[in-house]
């Protein structure tokens, strides 16, 4: 075999042998039998997008981004503005160097543990062997990383490598070295080799480090004209990107719904039972339904659902003789395939129980080292795991590698790892359970956990608090014994610390504090945590210590799975969250038991509000207050809304303020507050582009029948004309306001005598607020005739920033002296000089009950202001702010 020809025949016939053949994860306790059906059968088509720099791709230790990645990912794929790309058409894109040599395209994929990159590497083989793509390619060399582990240390090159592990290219290598454009090097599971590539530049010595080949051959100083494909965890692949030697990346979404029942039917071998499965995992939410994305994520979830669903449906699988109660949260999946794995056994585990602790030592070991790791022969030593029980399958069920544990091929180093991060995490929170900790307490051990910034921690937190609910650890303590109370009550009781102390103040780590209180799926704890919250902040707002988070759809089904298990929560504040369009739906069903939504700057929009709208008329809400600033509704938006206001009995304080009702949506809004059942009592429109025009529908709200006792209309266009019409309604004896607020309305001294009519007829209204406006000394003077009529009890008087001077504070503090309901005056931002000064203290002295007097933005001089600050000394008078 000395031509090129035949070796390239011989070569393609090789890699359809080695890639006939799909592993799929063995049936949980089937002695580790590998499993795998034909490529061509049961290849599913996995969708792939072209990234920026890797940005595409989250980091496999922060769940929470990973999820938030995907969702916006799969949203832009179903906009259209992300489009899936194939592997082919970035391989086929030539890069120029400086030099103007030719070098060929290195191409990076990312993706997730069990995301299916290796398949897809296989796939591209298979396709280039069969000649079904790649027909530019005379070569191809898929290359798996961990079959590169057992070299390290032994000086070689680029040749020794390849005849190594195809001995047939021997006679052919250096004709290979001048056919560098025709070859495509697959480089697959960059996180699963030992040390790090030699990325920086020089020349590659004909003998070198693995390390330092693979590197040169990625920059281009070996094979320029090669193509190459290496594929990784984003953790991996992070490197590759700082060093510039990548020019396309690519990102493994996972499997669209289609592929994902077609891929589960292959596992399964039956197409009922693959819909049973995604139709739990569905049922139980975003959480449990987001293992479908992933195929071995996909192949866990089938493997410890479908026993039980077999059962119900009258399967005859094996092992299906009693029906289970279905998993519903990640912990709940992982018990029970983990009890299957040890029943499968049986006695061949000569003590199960100190097995998996040691096993979750090694876990723990893991993840202090950085999330999903590899592990020697002699690591596994060091946790007193023995070869024997690789051997016979046991440990074959949770840990992949090499399949003897002392060495890997040629009697090299052999490595492993553990199948999936649910495995390895769920291991890890298991430990905790069966054995003493030894040097700190559990708390501490979490509360550090907590403080990792990667992230790396989170799914073992939701294990460990999954595990803290009595009888959660149920069917594994069949097998296992008894899991450790005192540790379950001390998870349970730093959990709901968490949420009591991050809760009210949006501190850090909250969302995956709430993610793991669901986990525990107990009802006691939520209402014992979440439910003696005064109000839980994800927003950002007074008191808050970060911004607001970006809420998924994943964490809005989370809150409202809580929100339901707690049946009331005080307070909801969202304040300047983005949450999508998704998230609004699976957040919807719950937001009625809130006494209190704080909905600011949500950027709801009209189908936001008709979420709303829904949650308001559904039986027994519970919401008083409800805050929806600035958040784009408009009086198309308003209609529905206004239609669940007419029979919401439990609304009394609507805040609209900064949207776009406009004259027609306050008309759609007063018909339905007019409604027999609506209790209103605060109204809030701030901002809303109102005009004279919608006076009669505001007069209609205060009428005999309206409960109304707050009205806020301030930045708005009103203006005299509007002002003079509202007049009248409010000088009505059966008008029952109490606020009335008018700032910002540019108002002039022509509207005075109608508001000194209301001040002076009116036995309701405690407070006006007319900041902002031009009525100038003589507007005031005008109020003022009202002001000193002793049956006039306002509290609250704001008249800032309407251009007074001193030729009016005498006029004031004549007509307020003595004034015995006065409780708050506002002068701020008037032109008010020393020459007031005394007018002003005057007027202090005179009002008994005064707490607070506002002056700051006026034009007195240093001197002047020591001496109104002066007023602040003499004890039991009112705050002066000057």
């Amino acid at each position: 075999m000395s031509s090129l020809q035949e070796v390239e025949c011989f070569h393609r016939e090789f890699l359809l042998r080695e890639t006939e053949w799909m592993g799929l994860l063995p049936q949980p306790g089937r002695q580790g039998k590998p499993r795998s059906v034909p490529l061509d059968e049961g290849y599913t088509d996995i969708t792939i997008v072209e990234t920026v720099g890797g940005s595409g791709s989250a980091s496999e230790h922060d769940v929470s981004a990973k999820w938030r990645l995907e969702e916006e990912n799969w949203a832009a794929l179903r906009s259209g503005a992300l489009r899936p790309v194939h592997l082919g058409l970035l391989l086929s894109r030539g890069v120029r160097q400086g030099s103007g040599v030719s070098r060929g395209p290195r191409v990076a994929l990312s993706g997730v543990a069990g995301s299916g990159k290796s398949t897809v590497v296989q796939k591209q083989a298979r396709d280039w062997a069969c000649r079904r793509s790649y027909s530019q390619f005379r070569f191809v060399f898929p290359l798996r990383f961990r079959d590169l582990n057992p070299r390290l240390g032994r000086p070689s090159g680029l040749r020794d490598l390849l005849t190594h592990a195809w001995p047939h290219l021997g006679g052919v290598a250096d004709t290979l070295w001048s056919l560098d454009e025709g070859l495509l090097f697959l480089l697959d599971g960059l996180d699963e080799f030992g040390p790090p590539l030699e990325l920086a530049g020089g020349s590659l010595e004909e003998e070198d480090e693995v390390a330092g080949i693979v590197g040169a051959l990625l920059r281009g100083a070996t094979l320029p004209g090669s193509t190459v494909l290496i594929t990784g965890r984003p953790s991996a692949l992070r490197r590759l990107q700082e060093a510039g030697t990548v020019d396309a990346w690519a990102s493994i979404l996972g499997f669209p719904p289609p592929e994902r029942r077609s891929h589960l039917a292959t596992f399964l071998g039956s197409a009922r039972l693959a819909e049973d499965v995604l139709g739990h995992l569905e049922a139980q939410g975003p959480v449990l339904a987001s293992l479908g994305h992933e195929p071995l994520a996909c192949q866990l979830a089938a493997a410890s659902l479908g026993p039980g669903l077999a059962q119900r449906a009258g399967s005859s699988l094996p092992g299906t003789s009693a029906t289970p109660q279905l998993p519903r949260s990640l912990t709940q999946l992982m018990t029970r395939y983990l009890l299957q794995v040890v029943r499968g056994y049986g006695r061949a585990i000569a003590n199960p129980r100190d097995t998996f602790l040691k096993l979750g030592k090694l876990a723990l070991d893991a993840l202090a080292r950085g999330g999903p790791a590899l592990f020697s022969a002699d690591m596994l030593a060091t946790h007193k795991l023995k070869a024997a029980q690789f051997a016979e399958g046991f440990l074959a069920e949770v840990l992949v590698g090499d399949e003897a544990l002392g060495a890997g091929p040629d009697g090299g180093v052999g490595t492993h790892a553990f199948r999936h991060p649910a495995v390895q995490d769920a291991l890890a929170a298991l430990a905790l359970y069966l054995g003493p900790q030894v040097g700190r307490s559990l708390p501490d051990l979490l509360t550090q956990a907590r403080c990792q910034p990667d992230g790396r921690y989170q799914l073992f937190l939701r294990f460990v608090a999954g595990l803290s609910t009595p009888g959660a650890g149920r069917p594994l303590e069949e097998v296992l014994g008894q899991l450790q109370a005192p540790a379950a009550a001390q998870a349970a009781a730093w959990l709901k610390a968490q949420i009591l102390e991050k809760g009210e103040r949006n501190g850090p780590g909250l969302r995956d504090a709430l993610s793991e209180l669901l986990e525990t799926q107990s009802k006691k704890l939520v209402l014992s945590s979440l439910g003696s919250l005064g109000a839980l902040r994800l927003g950002e707002g007074p008191g808050t210590c970060q911004p607001a988070l970006g809420l998924t759809s994943m964490d809005c089904a989370v809150l409202a799975s809580l929100i339901q298990l707690c049946e009331t929560l005080q307070e909801l504040d969202l304040e300047n969250c983005q949450i999508t369009g998704e998230g609004l739906l699976r957040l919807g069903p719950a937001l009625h038991r809130c006494r209190s939504l704080r909905l600011i700057n949500v950027n709801l929009g009209d189908r936001g509000v008709s979420i709303l709208a829904a949650a308001l008329n559904r039986p027994k809400c519970k919401v008083e207050t409800l805050v929806m600033v600035n958040n784009g509704l408009s009086e198309v938006g308003v209609r529905e809304f206004a239609a669940s206001l007419s029979g919401g009995e439990s609304l009394r304080n609507l805040q609209l303020r900064a949207n776009s009702l406009g004259d027609v949506g306050l008309k759609s809004l007063s018909v339905a507050l007019r409604a027999p059942g609506c209790k209103l009592r605060r109204l809030d429109v701030c901002g809303n582009a109102l005009s004279p025009g919608c006076v009669g529908d505001l007069s209609c709200l205060l009428g005999a029948d309206a409960p109304l006792v707050d009205l806020d209309i301030s930045g708005n266009r009103l203006g005299d004309s509007g002002t003079i019409g509202l007049s009248v309604a409010l000088q009505s004896p059966d008008c029952k306001l109490q606020a009335l607020h008018l700032a910002d309305n540019n108002l002039s001294d022509a509207c005075a005598p109608e508001l000194s009519a209301v001040l002076s007829s009116s036995k309701s209204l405690l407070a006006i607020d007319l900041s902002g406006n031009r009525l100038g000394d003589l507007g005031i003077q005008y109020l003022c005739t009202a002001l000193r009529k002793p049956h006039c009890g306002v509290q609250k008087l704001g008249l800032a920033s309407n251009g007074l001077t001193d030729f009016i504070a005498e006029v004031l503090t004549s007509s307020l002296s003595g004034k015995a309901s006065l409780r708050s005056l506002d002068l701020q931002g008037n032109v008010f000089t020393d020459r007031s000064v005394s007018d002003i203290q005057g007027l202090i002295e005179a009002c008994p009950q005064l707490e607070e007097i506002r002056l700051k933005g006026n034009r007195f001089t240093k001197d002047g202001k020591n001496r109104l600050d002066l007023m602040n000394e003499s004890g039991g008078g009112p705050r002066v702010e000057v």
